[in-house]
């Protein structure tokens, strides 16, 4: 039997992390370890309740936080997740049978579904198949912008769901997405030849036709409206984002009188 550890990455997660804590442990994973990067809130109060081990440690970004972690060799594989998001019951078989059997993958993605306010969203999401499960030894991860994306293409894809249930208040949520859109208009400011701006970073900033693109891919080719309110949730949600971006390329070119 191979060994695991399960990593769960907080901030602030009091809202969060007792659901995921609760999902986690009701599979029978013991070994289970929280990386908290400075939490305000009652995260490291409600962690308390659970037989897990608490490692406070300066975040960077979630590239160096994930190749921290798997680049060591303690364990045989690690599962890392953000404290918003669980595993579906099918995906934990699957789990169950690498640790049994092992694999000649070295990284395992699944699909995401979204769930706003505890409602699935069936149709519309933007979300893409995320990585969770590693073998140790390698870092796996590379900049990408203010992001980051897997270097390795020995990857499998998983036929269970991770599930993403973010329950923060969206104000919360813009907050945390304003620092990446800056993050982001720096490096689109100053590229380096680690970090790159995607070409859709570089749309967002420059032209307000990204926010009609995503609003039309969304609603028509990913079918949000048959989701119902929930899906016209997701598509504002999205806009509103979209338009984040464009107004910080815009505001910064006022700034700079580039625009009149």
């Amino acid at each position: 039997m191979k060994s695991l550890q399960i990593i769960l990455l907080t901030y602030n997660e009091e809202v969060n992390i007792a659901r995921t804590l609760d999902d986690i442990t009701s599979y029978g994973f013991e070994n289970i370890v929280v990386y908290d990067s400075g939490s305000t809130d009652k995260t490291l109060e409600i962690i308390k309740n659970y037989n897990v081990k608490v490692i406070q440690h300066t975040y960077i970004d979630h590239c160096s936080t994930y190749n921290k972690i798997t680049i060591n060799s303690d364990y045989d594989y690690y599962i890392i997740l953000d404290s918003d998001t669980y595993l579906s019951i099918e995906l934990v078989s699957y789990i169950e049978n690498i640790m049994k059997y092992g694999s000649k993958y070295d990284v395992f993605k699944a699909k995401v579904d979204i769930y706003i306010e505890g409602i699935k969203l069936k149709y519309g999401s933007l979300y893409p198949d995320k990585p969770f499960l590693f073998k140790s030894g390698k870092e796996y991860f590379i900049k990408s912008g203010h992001g980051e994306e897997l270097r390795t293409k020995n990857v499998d894809t998983l036929p269970g769901r991770l599930n993403h249930d973010d329950r923060k208040e969206y104000s919360d949520v813009l907050m945390k997405q304003l620092k990446y859109i800056d993050r982001a208009y720096k490096i689109y400011l100053n590229p380096s030849k680690d970090q790159q701006s995607p070409m859709k970073d570089k749309i967002r900033f420059s032209s307000g036709l990204w926010i009609f693109i995503t609003g039309t891919y969304i609603f028509f080719i990913k079918k949000a409206f048959l989701s119902g309110r929930v899906g016209g949730l997701y598509i504002v949600n999205r806009l509103i984002v979209e338009l984040l971006y464009y107004r910080k390329g815009l505001l910064e070119r006022i700034k700079n009188n580039k625009l009149i």
